[in-house]
């Protein structure tokens, strides 16, 4: 998504019981490309100086996103009350570094080191996920993308993998932004389909290990697509998207460059 306006200041005030007010940067989009489904805007909390994390000195928020057929509110914690300790999960909580790009640091970088299958490891080198000394690639987490991306060797070993372990006939044509569609048997719903979770490898043998919900998706009847992308362009990160992060706690602790993660029913916090 991109964005042509004016950038202003203005006072923004928080809080349904106690409000607090401050002065913040914002950006007023008279010319947006993309979608944002509704939304009156979206709320920056990356890395970047313009953030709201930065201009309010936050270090630590977390949120836990409700799956996207739910349709109800996912919560966001900020400051003391981004804590996964607080709050039940269905998981272990793990935790990994947040890597800082040396040249640009406006996303947050986690080390993904391999993907797998269910137990199949995918023949996917660790030097094409790495950060590259010059800025590009890596891998980031990043809540305002849909989908997830993989760099072009990645992303044809999953599609191989999900082609040869995918019981169902592969769609002769593609649905929207999904190039891997497959075509579900007449009145069954992408409920009916089993398949194994896809598992994301990190540094120090953390891993995120997604349900089917999570890497794929029903984009109308009868077709099911993966969640999944080709990154657009050389040198383009690998991207995990809001859909690979629903029902997952996720915790930013920026002042000590960490990421924790923990699998989580997020209609129940």
């Amino acid at each position: 998504m991109t964005s042509t306006g004016v950038l202003a200041t203005e006072t923004f005030t928080f809080g349904a019981h106690q409000n607090f007010s401050a002065n913040l940067t914002f950006g007023c989009g008279k010319l947006t490309n993309g979608t944002i489904a509704g939304a009156s805007g979206i709320m920056g909390v990356s890395p970047g100086p313009l953030s709201v994390l930065k201009q309010l000195s936050i270090t630590k928020f977390s949120y836990c996103l409700t799956p996207f057929t739910d349709h109800k509110t996912s919560p966001v914690m900020f400051g003391a009350m981004a804590d996964l300790g607080k709050y039940k999960t269905t998981g272990k909580v793990q935790t990994i570094p947040l890597l800082k790009n040396p040249v640009e640091d406006i996303y947050y970088y986690v080390p993904m080191v391999g993907i797998s299958i269910g137990s199949k490891r995918l023949d996917v080198p660790e030097a094409i996920l790495a950060l590259r000394p010059d800025g590009t690639g890596g891998t980031v987490l990043d809540s305002a993308t849909t989908l997830a991306y993989l760099v072009e060797p990645a992303f044809k070993e999953l599609k191989k993998a999900v082609m040869e372990g995918m019981k169902l006939p592969a769609a002769n044509r593609s649905i929207d932004d999904y190039p891997v569609c497959f075509e579900l048997p007449r009145g069954m719903s992408m409920e009916g389909v089993q398949v194994p979770p896809l598992v994301l490898h990190f540094a120090g043998d953390a891993e995120m290990s997604l349900p089917r919900d999570s890497y794929f998706q029903e984009p109308s009847p009868g077709m099911m697509c993966l969640a999944v992308m080709q990154a657009p362009f050389e040198g383009a990160p690998n991207v995990i998207g809001n859909v690979q992060q629903q029902n997952m706690h996720v915790l930013y602790d920026l002042g000590n460059r960490k990421f924790s993660y923990a699998p989580t029913k997020c209609d129940s916090i």
